[in-house]
């Protein structure tokens, strides 16, 4: 009897897992065919708004069909040729950054090792935007600092003027990814003021307060333009460490590689009365240094 009852209860549970893998793959195939219903059913509806005189009143189905009168004013347009070359530029651009970023993430975790630390002072933000200002060892720092961050809208990036002069394609790859040129340029003051706006309606800036890569080691006196846009966009500073797992503690191939947030710096402190205040500036230079420190 012993042995009729063991053998029923392990048939039981035998069927009870059954049922909850059964149900797991039923969910998988949910989560599927709600993809599949929304990023590829939804978007044909645009097809036939394309045809119609849509009227957002008469509906879907309830608007006049005019056929090709809208592609034929389309091409009649004396923006045609630009309408369409910048729509096919902006999709192009669109697939290369959703294939390359993740790739990027994939390839660099695996060969370098990526480690992140201190992301949940990401959260910890009390503006609407920031600034990250990360120690700049490697050419590739700002790759590393997107990638162990990996969330949340593109970042502004500045870069130097001498990688907008290599060659036009990376030049527009550069610019596609969300990086700037200030340095050495007549609109070095427009790119501020928008960087600063963008700032303030949310965005994140990707700055290297150093202005160049560290020799030996060692940090190098910081720039005035970190606490100069703080102090205009009013936003939190949040000090990033970079450690290479390498002997010199320069970036290797296929070393490990160790990216450290740390916590937010509050706006009121990068606030200055001009930008001048001399004063101001050495104590602000010094808390990033400090702070970079102790990471």
């Amino acid at each position: 009897m012993k042995a009729a009852s063991a053998s029923k209860k392990k048939g039981v549970l035998k069927k009870t897992r059954n049922s909850r893998t059964i149900w797991n793959y039923h969910i998988m195939v949910l989560i599927g065919m709600v993809w599949l219903f929304f990023f590829n059913i939804v978007p044909m509806f645009g097809i036939v708004i394309a045809f119609e005189d849509y009227n957002p009143m008469s509906g879907l189905w309830h608007s006049d069909f005019v056929g090709m009168e809208n592609f034929a004013y389309l091409f009649s347009m004396s923006d045609c040729k630009r309408v369409i070359i910048n729509t096919l530029v902006i999709a192009v651009a669109k697939l290369i950054l959703n294939i390359i970023v993740p790739l990027a993430w994939l390839v660099f975790h695996i060969g370098f090792r990526v480690r992140c630390e201190g992301r949940e002072n990401l959260k910890k933000i009390g503006t609407k935007g920031c600034i990250i200002a990360p120690n700049h060892i490697s050419a590739i720092d700002p790759v590393f600092v997107v990638i162990a961050r990996f969330w949340g809208q593109r970042m502004t990036v500045f870069a130097k003027k001498e990688l907008f002069e290599i060659n036009a394609f990376l030049s527009w790859f550069f610019r596609c990814a969300g990086a700037v040129c200030v340095r050495g340029t007549k609109e070095e003051v427009s790119v501020i003021d928008d960087t600063v706006k963008k700032c303030q309606e949310g965005g994140t800036l990707l700055l290297f307060p150093e202005g160049t890569r560290e020799q030996e080691g060692k940090f190098l006196p910081l720039k005035s333009g970190l606490f100069v846009i703080a102090a205009a966009a009013n936003v939190d500073v949040v000090p990033c460490r970079i450690y290479y797992d390498t002997p010199d503690g320069k970036m290797k191939l296929f070393c490990k590689v160790r990216v450290i947030f740390g916590e937010p710096m509050p706006a009121a402190q990068f606030a200055m009365e001009g930008r001048r205040d001399i004063k101001k500036l050495r104590e602000n230079k010094q808390a990033v240094l400090d702070a970079w420190s102790e990471l």
